[in-house]
């Protein structure tokens, strides 16, 4: 028991648990009616939001896959996957919310927030490693 498999799961797990609760946060928003989530103005830039928000979910599983020792091509592979196919579950969620649509453009916007979220979270992970100290988690 113990040795560096449970050491590499230990690390992967607080950026693993932090893009649960961000996945989490994201289903609790997409459960509300439009009118719910704010001004008007918000949906003017609708896509950003979409973008940011699976770039950061791509990079915390990326993150959390490099430090479980994933090479950084698997852990972006899995991230971008993954918070590609949570942008189109969100998105078919949305279809049956009242003053909610399914959108592709959203969808869209999810994946390529997702590919930029991987690389970067790749990139941090091989930086945040190379230094001299390590930190445990977010």
């Amino acid at each position: 028991m113990g040795g560096v498999g449970a050491r590499d799961r230990a690390a992967a797990l607080p950026w693993w648990a932090a893009a649960a609760a961000l996945a989490a946060v994201v289903a609790v928003l997409s459960s509300r009616p439009a009118d719910d989530l704010g001004p008007d103005a918000l949906w003017k830039v609708d896509k950003l939001v979409h973008g940011a928000t699976w770039c950061a979910l791509a990079a915390l599983i990326a993150i959390g896959g490099v430090a479980r020792g994933w090479r950084g091509v698997a852990a972006a592979a899995v991230a971008i996957a993954l918070a590609a196919a949570y942008g189109v579950v969100d998105e078919l969620h949305q279809a049956h919310t009242p003053g909610r649509d399914a959108s592709v453009g959203d969808a869209v916007a999810d994946a390529v927030g997702a590919v930029v979220g991987a690389v970067a979270g790749v990139s941090f992970a091989r930086w945040r490693s190379s230094g001299p100290t390590r930190a445990a988690g977010p």
